[in-house]
């Protein structure tokens, strides 16, 4: 829904108003108390995210002033994931795999990586 909103409002604003939207991961703040409860789970969280970071606050600001900002005059329409890698980065290796090409059969390995 939100995606949707977001290349709607481009659409209809463009040029004069750009639309983005930031969809960030877990940050470590007061809300997130809850999950981050202690220093093992944490720690946990952290392991899980490839970049061995959970976000904080100034991390998505710093995202948002870079979107309001004529640096990113170029970007419109778009969600912009700040996760640490955790979702937007889903790497999977699928070895020896066999694909049809004209009349050959084709073994390859696969890097699939999913952004």
């Amino acid at each position: 829904a939100v995606e949707g909103l977001v290349k709607s409002l481009a659409a209809e604003f463009a040029p004069k108003i750009r639309v983005n939207a930031i969809a960030p991961s877990l940050i470590d703040t007061p809300l997130a108390s809850g999950i981050l409860r202690s220093e093992q789970i944490k720690e946990n969280m952290i392991a899980k995210h490839p970049l061995k970071r959970i976000l904080n606050p100034i991390d998505v600001s710093k995202t948002a002033c870079f979107l309001l900002s004529e640096d990113s005059n170029g970007i419109t329409g778009q969600i912009i994931v700040q996760d640490n890698g955790l979702v937007s980065l889903n790497i999977c290796i699928d070895v020896k795999k066999q694909i049809k090409y004209g009349s050959n059969l084709v073994e390859y390995i696969s890097l699939g990586i999913t952004i």
